[in-house]
């Protein structure tokens, strides 16, 4: 990994959650650098500042796909108080597909499976933190997989 793709991964681990230890062990790289990364680029304020953005887009989106969906059934129900019964045209969906697909890409992400697996992280070393200190090697090298496929 190059190092603007290790500073992208940091970042993203970063946003996920993880500590700069963390992140540290995970990228093979010092706390030091991770934490000189962190105060360069201001990845606290970044991180506050991209939950807000991405607070406030999801929502509306979320918003104009609702207002979509009355729109269509208004246009519904004046159909069949006038005794029609067509289908609507295609472009009436296009707006709310992309509405929904914005909202839904986050899933696809980086961020999001690392979101994930530290999750699930936690969830096995509260059950057992032998298979958890085993899977942490594993979590780590498939995080840096998943990382060079997405860059």
């Amino acid at each position: 990994m190059s190092g603007n793709t290790k500073h992208k991964a940091a970042w993203d681990l970063f946003a996920a959650g993880h500590s700069q230890k963390d992140i540290a062990r995970i990228l093979h790289l010092s706390e030091n650098t991770i934490g000189k990364w962190a105060r360069e680029h201001d990845w606290k304020g970044k991180k506050i500042r991209d939950t807000f953005l991405d607070d406030n887009i999801v929502s509306n989106l979320k918003e104009i796909a609702e207002y979509q969906v009355r729109a269509l059934k208004h246009i519904k129900e004046e159909m069949e108080e006038q005794g029609s019964m067509e289908l609507l045209p295609n472009g009436y969906f296009d707006g709310i597909t992309k509405a929904l697909g914005a909202i839904k890409q986050d899933f696809n992400n980086f961020k999001t499976n690392v979101t994930i697996l530290k999750k699930f992280t936690e969830y096995v070393e509260q059950q057992d933190i032998v298979l958890a200190k085993q899977l942490a090697q594993h979590v780590d090298i498939y995080l840096n997989e998943i990382h060079k496929i997405h860059s």
